[in-house]
């Protein structure tokens, strides 16, 4: 699984998006959903499975997501390590920013 960031080149590079991701999957969700190639997108095996969000605060760093459909324990699990890693990464760069 992958947390990747808006405008990357997965999804900015392919003109036809059907192989990663289908389009019928983000019915109901919010525009940003729509337009997968300009969000924070979450990969699994090559598909595009979900949306994340990033919220830097002045203390802390959050990661919202929001998976396309039912997400499995497996999932959910593999989704905490990588915002993990992210939050980190994001709390590293607010430090160094701030000194």
């Amino acid at each position: 699984m992958y947390l990747l960031p808006n405008y990357d080149e997965y999804t900015i590079a392919f003109k036809e998006r059907e192989l990663f991701f289908n389009p019928e999957i983000s019915k109901g969700l919010p525009p940003v959903g729509k337009a997968t190639s300009f969000a924070h997108i979450i990969v699994k095996d090559g598909k595009i499975i979900g949306l994340y969000r990033r919220e830097v605060k002045k203390d802390a760093v959050h990661i919202i997501s929001q998976f396309f459909k039912q997400s499995t324990k497996a999932e959910k699990e593999g989704l905490q390590k990588k915002e993990y890693l992210c939050k980190k990464y994001y709390q590293e760069k607010q430090v160094k920013k701030n000194n």
